[in-house]
């Protein structure tokens, strides 16, 4: 049996985040606004809930993450004081959220998490029960309302990844809260948050921790979309060889921001290599899909609109530009490319729109 321990504690001082945006509700944005609906970003990393307030989009993010440690009063009384949020099963305490993060780079552990690779760990009934937890504690129970969650396509390099089965059992989740689900790619989701003055047309990409997705739409439907199972975590992962570190060390520190054009010492250097290497992988094969692909022409330059947690790296977008400029060009002239503004909640955003239109269908 799983007992929570510490609700009161509003989970903790950073490992519940709620931030509030307001829009500018014009045309589609407006019919979508008025319909009811919420969208829910599953990510390895962060897992953000988008909820329509009158004309206000409420943002609230909890860290995909939880460490173990054992079930001693001791422990007990010090996450108490410190209003860290933690369950307690089987004998053991798990630390969820942020404060795992926080706790695993002060004893220098490994954080664990529930996601990897961009899918639900399912075989680890310990990830299963996790995942429910962060899940209720952020949507709450439902009365019925559609929810739209993102959801991985079979990455390219890992063709044998059961994505199907992560798809099912989160939305069985919501369905047990009392929502009626429904997903959509990640990347398509960009589409709906980033690209309503542009007819829904683009490239989308979403450089994510466990997997990266994009999606070339044409008017709101998807034509071509990959994903790979490489993204921030994999970034983390090299650079921790590299450097013998522990991967939560390099998301720590890297996560105190790196310029990726004037890297400062080794440990920074390494990183621009792997960030580099992640989008020269994505762009490669993003193109040879592409090129498989018949009866597929693009007269007019669309735009490239950029997100996902691994893009928040300060010019992200430079080193983007130099290696697909090293690449030679995309099937297709480039009007702009859009790095998003706030490049974490921005899909949640549109997964949120993306299950208000449907409620208008």
């Amino acid at each position: 049996m799983t007992i929570i321990v510490n609700t009161n504690s509003n989970l903790g001082r950073a490992d519940k985040k709620e931030v509030k945006q307001n829009i500018d509700i014009k045309k589609k944005e407006k019919i979508m606004a008025i319909a009811k609906g919420l969208g829910l970003d599953v990510g390895t990393s962060n897992t953000v809930l988008a909820k329509l307030e009158g004309e206000q989009i409420n943002y609230t993010t909890i860290r995909t993450a939880f460490l173990d440690i054992e079930d001693m009063p001791m422990f007990k009384n010090m996450l108490n004081r410190q209003k860290i949020p933690f369950m307690v099963h089987n004998k053991k305490l798990y630390i969820i959220g942020e404060s795992a993060i926080e706790t695993a780079g002060a004893y220098s552990k490994e954080v664990k998490r529930p996601m990897k690779k961009g899918i639900l760990v399912a075989k680890d009934q310990e990830s299963v029960m996790i995942m429910r937890h962060l899940i209720e504690t952020i949507v709450g129970k439902g009365n019925g309302e559609k929810i739209c969650y993102s959801s991985p396509e079979i990455p390219l390099d890992e063709p044998d990844f059961d994505t199907l089965y992560h798809k099912e059992l989160i939305g069985k989740i919501l369905k047990d809260l009392g929502y009626i689900p429904m997903s959509i790619n990640e990347s398509h989701a960009l589409s709906y948050s980033e690209l309503v003055k542009y007819n829904f047309t683009g490239l989308n990409i979403s450089f994510g921790a466990g997997m990266t997705n994009a999606v070339l739409t044409i008017n709101g439907v998807p034509v071509v979309t990959i994903s790979v199972a490489k993204g921030g975590d994999y970034i983390d992962r090299m650079t921790s060889k590299m450097q013998g570190i522990t991967e939560t060390i390099v998301q720590i520190r890297k996560e105190t921001g790196v310029d990726l054009t004037a890297p400062k010492d080794n440990f920074e250097q390494a990183l621009v290599f792997y960030y580099k290497n992640l989008i020269r992988f994505v762009i490669e094969k993003f193109i040879e899909r592409f090129n498989a692909s018949s009866n597929i022409f693009i007269k007019k330059p669309i735009p490239v609109v950029i997100a996902g947690g691994t893009s928040k790296a300060v010019n992200f977008n430079k080193i983007f530009t130099e290696t697909l400029n090293e690449l030679g060009k995309l099937p297709f002239e480039i009007e702009t490319i859009i790095m998003a503004s706030d490049p974490i909640n921005t899909i949640a955003k549109g997964l949120l729109f993306a299950a208000a239109e449907s409620e208008t269908k």
